[in-house]
């Protein structure tokens, strides 16, 4: 079996930790990374302020029919762009996250906040930290740092956080310590469950079950009534000696990759 190598997570390119992401200024034309120039373009239904424009579009003007640049990201490289079902995620090239969109069940991470964020607004839980990855569910989110630790916030009505002692939601990022040790290699966020890939190739699962979307085989293994599991539950069946590198999420189904490919 591959050794877990030292730097198993990779920060973003360019992460520097005196590079400061400050969308304070009238500066929008300049990019701070080397990578490229940092627009990021948003259409489509902008109600929730999901396209990041600074409005909050009402229904009679919800449609964007072109591509709109976000002016408010103009001067940063985005190396990660990740949309949810109304609100929408970004990872800068220097390791910052930033969430908008719907804000109910704390699942932009900002805490408790009132209305919808129609500009993207930087998470400052993660401050000192290098964010790598996220992923957005119905609404919940989840991210991993650079020093393999993976966070989760927002909606846990059917344990998709992982976090069996929070029983509604959470309204800023808290790590998922269950799986500090384990060495996360990729996740991904369905509807309303999580899954978890590890460097050495177990995949881990919580959430909603009711479609079998776990992969944890029989209910009898899930909460009775809810059919839900509350915690990171390795999935003991079904790979064979297949060596998963990657996990898939959907509304109420998952896949997974292996490294051969298949």
């Amino acid at each position: 079996m591959e050794k877990i190598p030292d730097d198993a997570v990779q920060p973003p390119a360019q992460a520097m930790p005196e590079v400061l992401d400050d969308i304070a200024t009238d500066v929008l034309a300049e990019s701070p990374s080397r990578e490229g120039d940092g627009f990021v373009l948003t259409y489509g239904k902008g109600v929730f302020g999901r396209l990041g424009h600074g409005i909050d579009y009402t229904l009679s003007e919800e449609s964007i029919r072109l591509p709109k640049r976000v002016e408010t990201l103009a001067k940063f490289s985005i190396q990660e762009l990740v949309c949810g079902k109304d609100s929408t995620a970004c990872l800068t090239d220097t390791g910052r996250l930033y969430q908008w969109g719907k804000s109910v069940t704390g699942k932009l991470g900002l805490g408790r906040v009132s209305g919808p964020v129609v500009v993207p607004t930087r998470l400052d839980f993660f401050a000192s930290k290098i964010v790598c990855a996220v992923a957005l569910g119905r609404n919940h989110s989840v991210c991993l740092t650079d020093d393999s630790r993976m966070y989760c916030w927002g909606s846990n009505t059917f344990g998709q956080l992982g976090l069996p002692e929070i029983t509604t939601y959470l309204p800023s990022p808290a790590e998922v310590k269950s799986l500090r040790e384990q060495h996360v290699r990729s996740f991904a966020c369905g509807g309303w469950h999580t899954l978890a890939c590890m460097w050495s190739g177990a995949v881990f699962s919580c959430g909603k079950g009711w479609h079998g979307q776990l992969g944890q085989g029989d209910y009898e293994s899930l909460t009775a009534q809810s059919k839900a599991l509350p915690y990171f539950k390795r999935i003991m069946q079904g790979f064979g000696d297949h060596r998963i590198v990657k996990v898939y999420g959907g509304i109420e189904m998952s896949g997974a990759i292996s490294e051969s490919g298949r």
